[in-house]
């Protein structure tokens, strides 16, 4: 085989690595263990380590993508259970601060009606009542 055939079947198998069919790397080995240690064939196997070295990384980016997907589904799942956790307790809130302004009420009337004064005005109250059935 001449250099430009070479060359030729060199780029072909480039250009199919590039497009993303790593298994054309095995064309490099075979050409680099055929071709007998010359500078094109060390060429051959430099460049085929490379491709090998590219997709074992690629391998490793898209496991690491799957991952990254899987985490973002489970916080998804966990922000959905927060937020409804977080409408619980804003309900439980809401009714814990009737019944707080319920008993609040009710010792602010307790107050009234024990006050001095309110006693007082309520015997006036009975006073002027009896005084008007008599």
């Amino acid at each position: 085989m001449n250099g430009t055939d070479l060359a030729t079947m060199l780029k072909g198998i480039c250009a199919e690595i590039a497009q993303g069919h790593y298994d054309a790397v095995d064309r490099f080995f075979a050409f680099a263990e055929a071709d007998g240690g010359d500078s094109l064939s060390e060429l051959a196997e430099s460049f085929g380590l490379m491709v090998v070295q590219l997709e074992a990384r690629e391998l490793r980016m898209k496991a690491m993508v799957g991952e990254l997907e899987e985490a973002s589904r489970r916080l998804r799942e966990a922000q959905g259970r927060m937020a409804a956790e977080n409408d619980g307790l804003r309900r439980q809130m809401t009714r814990l601060e009737v019944q707080i302004d319920q008993k609040g009420r009710a010792a602010a009337v307790a107050e009234i009606i024990e006050s001095d004064f309110f006693v007082s005005l309520q015997a006036r109250a009975r006073a002027i009542r009896n005084r008007e059935g008599a």
